[in-house]
């Protein structure tokens, strides 16, 4: 057995394009991290407004798992060959 080297480390272009794929959901993800954390911070608590972002960025983050959900398994083997 052999060091791992960096480029053992790299991510392969497979695994980027598996990144490349989910990252909407990731970004949605993000998005509805970001406002729960504003409605926690709020002082005076949140507002119908901060409410209001953190149900349209849950509303986002379902329909981005829902648009990669249906995504056809081709296409993601499809995306690891190249």
């Amino acid at each position: 057995m052999g060091r791992a080297t960096f480029d053992d480390m790299e991510p392969t272009a497979a695994d980027l394009a598996k990144i490349e794929a989910e990252w909407p959901v990731i970004e949605a993800e993000l998005a509805v991290l970001d406002a729960e954390i504003s409605v926690l911070t709020t002082p005076g608590g949140p507002s119908p407004l901060d409410r209001r972002r953190v149900r349209r960025a849950r509303r986002r983050l379902l329909a981005a798992l829902a648009q990669n959900t249906t995504r056809p398994v081709d296409e993601f083997a499809r995306d690891g060959a190249a």
